[in-house]
């Protein structure tokens, strides 16, 4: 089973020692992440530079920071086909495995040392001398970049630019090098990752931090003495440690999330009060203070928080008659890692939807507005569209602006919206199951798409759930029934059209309420996950462009575990849980020839823990039922015979 040619992952893996490469024409470098600077003597004309052997150029190149490439490449031809092909590695598979839909910087840089570094060095793959080197260069500069503050030189700027460059190569190595080891492994190892529970606490939400080091469970309030409705561990040498909070909270937690900016704070909803936990460095504990707080009959329904380090908080209404919508906007100030305070945006109607950008900072809030309130006769509701941005050149409190779109839809109600992965489109779902795809233009104003879909089901998923898009937002997979899947492709023009539709027809013996929970997409778009309340199936695309199951799982009549099923962040792998008839595990991935195959196989006795059970680097999975304790599960490779099983209970 082939994938298709565009798809497949090139194989470029350049070993630690090499011989010279060959001749190569250097791509531009800025997509390695470089920043390109021109060096003394660049043009060429200095005989010296031009005529050093080749074997030496490379030599010395290997132990230069991949980031810093670019600029060799720029004092002469000679220097730039002498490079190692490390960095064109990565300039060419970063084109074709664009950033992922939740991140533009998957921040895993954050974690290098305590999570990456050493699953990769106990892997031995060869760019961990190439990593290490660049994450050196990387904390150098942060170091630059603190001491240029300090001093108050006039610098800043560059050297921002300096570390965000040496920052960006080093996620851009790191997801390669990941993507590779999994890849390369015929086989995954699952093991139980050790972790200190109580055995009379559950978990009601759990998250882990963007770098993956850090993992954040809220624990339901039972009456218990001493309440700890907030834990916090953290991955060090090979297991999830405590953490210590100072001054726990002492009333229940409603929501708990990391910020994207920076990876190590962590928020938390208690009351009408979010509260954000740094960590400080010389005792390791976490110490909490309030970024903004809502009215006291309002209750906090959603924080949002954007990459460019910016929160949102929105809060309503809860007691009394009229209606009362409430948005906090908390800014970030990166030259000293902290929040402004919170400017308040108030309206007495609240957003029927809300959705999210979060890497180009975006938040669209829908309602039904009165379209002509001072011409009683022609008055009726309407649906409007407020877009919310970040303008930094607006003289607007916060750099936040806003702009409202009137839909041309105005007697049906638009009932669920959700952003494409950078922002560019908005879908929406109306009352009478039609779907809309709307632009968004330079002014930040909705422009409707050719696409009209129907979509009917008796079981409402969010709409991310129901139609997800492909990371390059030039494709989308639309559930339009619960048997029926329609692929809308947009061409070189921008206009989007209707492409292949999957199908898998009812069978005989389907129970009635086997109806579409998920739909999750890989990154490239060539793996769909297609998940129900009775089974979970994968399928591929073919080179000739045409998708074809390849797994199916069907939990057992009696077995009351529901399939689960979530993509790991690299290798194109997905994870599925189903009693069929035992409990098991499976992870499927991709090989070095572009084929699916099953990489994993494990028993285990408490449920995977949904479509959010991955932590970012693709190496931990979370385990466990709602309110009992977790267990966790932590990826390895091995060469294992296919189907080797081993029993993991929960800890």
């Amino acid at each position: 089973m082939a994938m298709p040619p565009s798809r497949i992952r090139p194989q470029w893996l350049p070993a630690p020692e090499p011989g010279p490469p060959a001749a190569l024409n250097c791509p531009d470098p800025r997509a390695s992440g470089g920043a390109c600077a021109s060096l003394p003597g660049s043009s060429g004309s200095q005989a010296a530079p031009a005529t050093l052997p080749t074997e030496l150029l490379y030599k010395i190149f290997s132990y230069l920071p991949v980031s810093t490439h670019c600029q060799c490449a720029l004092v002469c031809r000679h220097w730039c086909n002498s490079l190692p092909s490390t960095r064109l590695c990565l300039a060419q598979w970063r084109q074709l495995h664009p950033p992922l839909p939740h991140a533009s910087r998957t921040n895993l840089e954050q974690g290098y040392k305590s999570r990456s570094y050493p699953w990769l060095a106990a892997q031995r793959c060869a760019l961990v001398p190439a990593l290490e080197c660049q994450y050196q260069e990387w904390l150098h500069q942060q170091d630059e970049l603190k001491k240029s503050r300090r001093l108050r030189l006039n610098n800043i700027q560059e050297a921002q630019q300096r570390v965000q460059a040496a920052g960006s190569c080093l996620a851009g190595l790191l997801r390669y090098s990941l993507h590779q080891q999994m890849v390369q492994a015929d086989q995954i190892r699952l093991d139980p990752a050790p972790i200190h529970w109580p055995d009379t606490e559950g978990v009601s939400r759990a998250t882990f931090s963007p770098c993956s080091r850090w993992l954040a469970t809220c624990v339901p309030s039972r009456g218990r003495i001493p309440p700890f409705f907030l834990r916090l561990h953290g991955w060090c040498n090979g297991s999830w440690q405590t953490q210590r909070l100072h001054a726990p909270p002492a009333e229940p937690v409603s929501l708990c999330r990391f910020t994207q900016t920076p990876v190590d704070r962590l928020l938390s909803v208690q009351g009408v009060n979010v509260r954000v936990w740094r960590r400080e460095p010389d005792t390791g504990d976490w110490h909490h203070s309030v970024l903004c707080r809502t009215r006291s009959n309002y209750v906090i329904y959603m924080v949002s928080t954007m990459m460019n380090g910016d929160i949102i908080t929105l809060s309503r209404k809860t007691i009394g008659e009229d209606s009362g919508f409430l948005m906090l906007i908390s800014c970030y100030r990166e030259e000293d890692a902290d929040w402004d305070p919170a400017t308040p945006y108030f309206s007495h109607l609240w957003p029927r939807t809300t959705s999210s950008a979060m890497r180009s900072c975006r938040l669209a809030l829908g309602t039904r507005a009165l379209l002509h309130p001072d011409r009683p006769e022609d008055n009726y509701r309407t649906n409007v569209i407020q877009i919310w941005y970040k303008n930094p050149k607006t003289s607007a409190p916060a750099g936040w602006c806003c702009q409202v779109t009137v839909l041309a839809e105005h007697h049906i109600v638009v009932q669920k919206t959700a952003f494409s992965p950078d922002g560019n489109y908005l879908l929406g779902w109306l009352s009478n199951g039609q779907l809309r795809l709307w632009a968004l233009d330079a002014h930040y104003r909705l422009q409707p798409r050719p696409l009209s879909l129907s979509c009917q089901h008796p079981y409402e998923p969010s709409l991310s759930q129901l139609a997800p898009f492909r990371a390059d937002e030039k494709q989308l997979a639309v559930a339009i029934s619960p048997h029926q899947i329609q692929f809308c492709d947009q061409n070189a023009d921008g206009d989007w059209h209707n492409g292949i539709t999957i199908e898998r027809p009812p069978q005989p013996d389907d129970p009635p309420d086997d109806v579409l929970r998920d739909l999750l997409l890989t990154p490239s778009g060539s793996i769909l996950v297609w998940l129900t309340f009775w089974r979970v199936a994968i399928w591929s695309e073919d080179p000739a462009g045409r998708w074809h199951q390849r797994m199916e799982r069907t939990r057992e009549q009696h077995s009351r575990f529901l399939p689960q099923a979530c993509l790991l962040e690299h290798g194109e792998a997905v994870c599925t849980m189903a009693a069929d008839p035992t409990l098991s595990l499976w992870i499927h991935g991709t090989d070095s020839q572009g084929q699916l195959i099953r990489k994993a196989c494990i028993a285990i006795d408490t449920p995977l823990r949904g479509i959010g059970a991955n932590s970012p680097d693709g190496l931990s999975l979370l385990l466990g039922f709602m309110n009992e304790a977790p267990a966790l599960l932590q990826a390895g490779t091995c060469t294992e015979k296919p189907g080797t099983r081993r029993h993991v209970q929960a800890m």
